[in-house]
C-alpha cells in the first residue's frame, strides 16, 4: 500500500512521510509509504480533524483528504469543512476519506442514526458516492482506508 490514511494513529513505520496537524489530539492523517510519490500538504485546511494533502505520481495529480467528524461535534460543522475543501480543490481530483461517527444503511450499517441521515442528505444531494461492500475499518487497527498507486 502506498497511501494510508488513519484515524488516531500511534506508530508510524519511520521511513514513511506523515501529515498530521493541529495542537490537539490528532485524530486524521495520512501517511506516504512510497517515495515515488509526491504529497505536499495543504495547511490552510487541514488540523486535528483534518489532513488534506496533494498528491502526484507518474502525470497523475489529485488531492487526497483524510477527515473525522467528532461524535460530539454538530454536523452542519463537519460538513462546511467538507465544502472549505471542496472549494479550494474545485476542478481537481479529489479522494475524501471519512470517518463520520455516524450510522447509514446506505454504507451498509444495520440501521441509520440522525447523524447518519443529516450526512445522506448532504451526500445524495450534492456528491458522488461509490458504493462498494467492504468491511468496515476496526478501531483496533486504525485504517480508514488505503490507496496504491
Amino acid at each position: 500500500m502506498s497511501i494510508c490514511l488513519f484515524y488516531s494513529p500511534s506508530e508510524v513505520e519511520k521511513t514513511a512521510l506523515v501529515f498530521a496537524y493541529g495542537n490537539g489530539r490528532k485524530t486524521a492523517a495520512v501517511i506516504v509509504k512510497n517515495n515515488k510519490i509526491d504529497a505536499v500538504a495543504v495547511k490552510k485546511v487541514s488540523d486535528e480533524n483534518a489532513s488534506l494533502i496533494e498528491f502526484s505520481c507518474k502525470g497523475l495529480k489529485f488531492y487526497g483528504a483524510n477527515l473525522y467528524f467528532a461524535v460530539d461535534r454538530y454536523m452542519g460543522r463537519n460538513i462546511r469543512k467538507v465544502e472549505e475543501i471542496r472549494k479550494l480543490t474545485r476542478g481537481k481530483s479529489l479522494i475524501i476519506f471519512l470517518h463520520s461517527n455516524s450510522h447509514s444503511k446506505l454504507w451498509h450499517d444495520t440501521q441509520t442514526n440522525q447523524r447518519g441521515k443529516n450526512l445522506e442528505v448532504y451526500i445524495t444531494s450534492d456528491l458522488f458516492l461509490m458504493r462498494r461492500k467492504v468491511s468496515p475499518p476496526s478501531k483496533q487497527s486504525g485504517v480508514a482506508a488505503g490507496l496504491t498507486l
